[in-house]
């Protein structure tokens, strides 16, 4: 019984609560700083303060007051029991205000930090050494040493995992101090993948695998013999790089890309390629019958005028029958229709109009005579009426 009785003791001096008289006087806040803090937010209540993961004057930004406060929980001077983001709803207006006036500073430096790093490319100054650095360098694996490189992934690495680790708890309850957290993980992970491609940063690390697969004796012996002899070409190797690091930067966390999957990746490259190269030869013939056939429709429209051209010519009298027979009828006949189109390839061959039209008044001198013989004329009458 006294035992149990020992064990008890312990626990009623933690107690459910401690009084704000625990937090020093540099912590707390004036009913003016309280104010001005929750000013304008009439969802919260001025009785009680703002709720855990609740959202907050602009002065404290949601949610990096709340992640800010969850990171130093472990040296909460209040030295309570419970989680401190469970036991907030137990503390008054003034203990809140002096938590969240005492992590201030971090809070509003984490702010200006994200929004330093989602906001990169707003930097003029920035945009340009980044872009100097890069191109100037032939290397581009060497210019990922270079020190603003580093500096930058190393910020925004940092901040990342900040938030994912402080912001993504799966502790029950602890949810609601991540509103909006999903929405900031999201945007610095664009400016994040954003810098990343444009400093070159996937292309370095895929062209230093490519590097040390090239020089693996035995990941090219296990290269199909089809593809193999591609490598060898910079062309190829430049491609290889350029897909690979796409796919590296739609999934920029997984290991394995580079890794036990990059062979399988390689192959996967090096096959499209071929694959492409026979439909772009196949593409290349078709492209060549369709200019053909394209080339020949244009050609016999361009003759099929010229010949419309000598008919006009004709029934306008610019153009003399040489016999006694109507041209009008002539031009009329089936013989003629079927007739004229002898004369396409000499129009499409280039011939003179001259020759075209000696060759157009023979062929109605042939309908002539073919017609007329046809109803049984006389031969005197036929040279009569379609010349000599």
């Amino acid at each position: 019984m006294v035992r149990k009785y020992l064990v008890i003791l312990p626990l009623l001096f933690w107690g459910p609560a401690v009084q704000a008289a625990d937090i020093p006087d540099e912590w707390r806040c004036n009913e003016k700083r309280i104010n001005r803090f929750w000013e304008g937010l009439k969802h919260i209540d001025p009785k009680k303060g703002p709720a855990w993961g609740e959202e907050l004057h602009e002065k404290l930004p949601t949610p990096f007051a709340w992640l800010v406060l969850y990171k130093n929980r472990d040296r909460d001077i209040a030295e309570r029991r419970a989680p401190l983001n469970r036991r907030w709803t137990e503390f008054s207006v003034a203990e809140k205000c002096a938590y969240l006036r005492q992590y201030f500073p971090e809070t509003i430096e984490k702010k200006k930090e994200f929004d330093e790093l989602v906001g990169w490319k707003e930097d003029g100054k920035l945009s340009k050494r980044l872009t100097k650095l890069v191109d100037d360098k032939e290397d581009l694996v060497a210019a990922q040493e270079s020190l603003l490189l580093k500096e930058w992934r190393t910020r925004f690495a940092g901040t990342l995992d900040w938030l994912e680790v402080y912001g993504l708890e799966d502790e029950e309850g602890t949810r609601e101090r991540a509103r909006g957290i999903f929405i900031r993980i999201s945007r610095l992970k664009s400016a994040y993948l954003a810098f990343q491609q444009e400093s070159g940063w996937f292309e370095s690390r895929v062209r230093l695998r490519l590097d040390d697969a090239l020089a693996d004796a035995d990941l090219k012996s296990r290269i199909p013999r089809s593809v193999k002899g591609m490598l060898v070409r910079p062309e190829v190797q430049t491609r290889v790089i350029h897909d690979i690091a796409e796919q590296l930067s739609k999934d920029w966390r997984n290991e394995r890309i580079l890794g036990d999957q990059f062979e399988f990746r390689l192959v996967s490259v090096l096959r499209l390629m071929k694959r492409e190269k026979k439909a772009s030869v196949h593409t290349a013939k078709v492209k060549e019958v369709r200019r053909v056939i394209t080339q020949k429709k244009l050609s016999r429209k361009k003759a099929e005028r010229l010949v419309d051209g000598i008919e006009k010519d004709l029934k306008k009298e610019n153009i003399v029958f040489p016999g006694g027979a109507d041209a009008q009828l002539l031009i009329s006949l089936e013989e003629y229709r079927r007739g004229r189109k002898k004369l396409y390839p000499m129009a499409e061959g280039g011939q003179p109009r001259e020759n075209l039209v000696k060759s157009y008044l023979q062929l109605l001198k042939d309908v002539c005579v073919t017609h007329y013989t046809s109803i049984r004329y006389k031969k005197r009458v036929i040279k009569t009426l379609c010349g000599q």
